[in-house]
């Protein structure tokens, strides 16, 4: 059955999640007898307006778009590009619209996506000999990615001396859970709105337990059933999301490797099932991000790296008009 709906989705429960899983798949069916002959279009009708509207009702599987790798992704060889932009106007964004700049990156990383899935999109829709319109993303587009989340306290200076020292009893390693961020793909006439929209989810993950609810998960699994059970889980988890995301601060100042000064920092990493992951890492004064791609996905990554280029130059260039405009008034 297909029907159009506007609305978003909302992550099945727990028990839907295990309904769902490969080695379950399992489906409630509910049987109805009526009094009447049945009218199919009416029914049809009825349920796109009302129950396919709910949230709980609709799919959560990732959506197949221009950024999702196929099963044995993990396998191809990756390529590793970066782009530099300025911190200043990241700060200049982050402190107009009184947000982090972890919201800024989520919402900058909302904003790139949707400005070359747009682009990806019309050049599909034109090879297929579609009218070409303002914006080429279909409706309710679901792309998700996995942000790892460190649930352990960040250590002071006294911790890491301690950890440091010969026989410290201060424990190393972190605790790593997981979020699965739900982006908003879609052209926005307002450039902030992807801010706003990124902080809004954002702040209802921070409310919630799942980082938490997932480092316990993955950690009973693993002391239950070993490191081969609980690695199969994980990729599982990460293969039905569309890419990873993380954000990581770096030195303030300017440092030195052994002599040599640091001009920049752009960390990745391959062998997980995705073909897109972006790293946002700072560094001084400027704000490195780095993209592993898959080429065989991604074939012209550079493409990625001028739309958030462009998006965040969008996003500051308004900020700035709205200084403006409330100077005014």
């Amino acid at each position: 059955m297909a029907c159009s709906s506007e609305g978003g989705g909302e992550p099945l429960s727990p028990a839907a999640r295990l309904f769902h899983s490969p080695s379950f798949n399992c489906y409630v069916i509910a049987i109805i007898g009526c009094k009447t002959s049945i009218n199919p279009q009416v029914i049809r009708d009825g349920l796109c307006q009302t129950i396919l509207k709910h949230p709980r009702f609709t799919s959560k599987l990732d959506t197949h778009t221009p950024l999702k790798g196929a099963h044995g992704v993990e396998l191809n060889t990756k390529r590793f590009v970066y782009l530099m932009v300025s911190m200043d106007d990241i700060k200049l964004v982050k402190a107009e619209m009184k947000t982090t700049i972890n919201d800024v990156l989520l919402g900058l990383t909302q904003a790139g996506l949707a400005r070359y899935l747009n682009r990806e999109y019309g050049v599909k829709n034109a090879n297929d000999g579609a009218a070409m319109s303002k914006s080429g993303i279909p409706k309710n587009i679901r792309l998700r990615a996995s942000i790892l989340v460190n649930i352990r306290a960040s250590p002071g200076i006294q911790d890491l001396a301690d950890m440091m020292a010969e026989k410290g009893k201060a424990r190393w390693g972190n605790k790593m859970g997981y979020i699965i961020f739900p982006f908003n793909i879609a052209l926005q006439e307002d450039p902030l709105e992807y801010v706003r929209q990124a902080k809004a989810t954002i702040d209802r993950k921070k409310q919630s337990l799942e980082a938490i609810c997932s480092y316990a998960c993955a950690k009973l699994v693993l002391n239950l059933f070993g490191v081969k059970i609980a690695g199969v889980i994980t990729r599982r988890v990460l293969f039905h999301t569309t890419m990873a995301f993380s954000n990581v601060a770096g030195p303030v100042e300017e440092i030195s490797f052994y002599g040599h000064p640091v001009a920049f920092i752009a960390p990745s990493v391959y062998g997980h099932p995705h073909a897109l992951t972006i790293h946002f890492q700072s560094y001084a004064n400027q704000m490195t991000i780095s993209m592993a791609v898959d080429p065989t996905i991604i074939p012209d990554p550079y493409l990625l790296c001028d739309d958030f280029e462009e998006s965040l130059k969008l996003i500051c260039d308004n900020v700035v008009k709205k200084r403006h405009i409330a100077e005014i008034i």
